[in-house]
């Protein structure tokens, strides 16, 4: 596959958390298949695994811009450019085969903007997204058994949602921590 920033230039694989990725040794850019940029992400931080935050959709101050690059998958089509101003973080995409070109360093400011997302999110909106989160593996769970992963994501779903209410309501954990301490074992 050749680098659609380089032209000529073979992008060597390479293993990066769960997957085998496409990296140009020249640029730095890097090609994700469709879903393989969620799962690097998600093994950056494991509790953020599962919070499906598209700070693109959340913040309207990004651009749509044509890209001159060609898709280094399916060769014919050229990249869609989404440039989100407020993290200064862009992606470019293949409308066909839906699979994501990132110059160097984006990975890390992508990996930082969501971060900063999830934190800056207060438990009522981190509790809407996290049963919304659970409502979707719920649905899938109806059509297929849930794999292992899919219930270490729901484990996570309510650990960081008792975290982040027991955060914001510090009153509420020493009231509890009261209550168990009064209950006979």
């Amino acid at each position: 596959m050749h680098c659609p920033q380089c032209k000529l230039v073979n992008m060597q694989t390479m293993k990066m958390g769960p997957v085998t990725i496409d990296e140009c040794a020249q640029c730095g850019g890097i090609w994700f298949d469709q879903g393989e940029l969620d799962q690097v992400i998600g093994s950056a931080d494991p509790d953020l695994r599962w919070l499906d935050i598209d700070f693109w959709k959340a913040n309207s101050d990004f651009a749509v811009v044509p890209d001159s690059k060609t898709c280094p998958k399916c060769s014919r089509h050229h990249l869609t450019r989404l440039e989100e101003r407020a993290t200064d973080t862009s992606v470019s995409l293949c409308s066909n085969c839906q699979g994501i070109w990132l110059d160097a360093n984006q990975l890390h400011a992508i990996i930082q903007a969501v971060t900063r997302c999830a934190s800056r999110m207060d438990s009522a909106d981190y509790m809407k997204e996290s049963l919304r989160q659970v409502a979707d593996m719920i649905d899938t769970a109806s059509q297929k058994p849930l794999s292992i992963s899919r219930w270490r994501d729901l484990q996570a779903v309510l650990r960081m949602l008792k975290y982040r209410i027991y955060s914001e309501h510090p009153k509420l954990l020493s009231m509890l921590v009261g209550a168990q301490k009064s209950l006979p074992v």
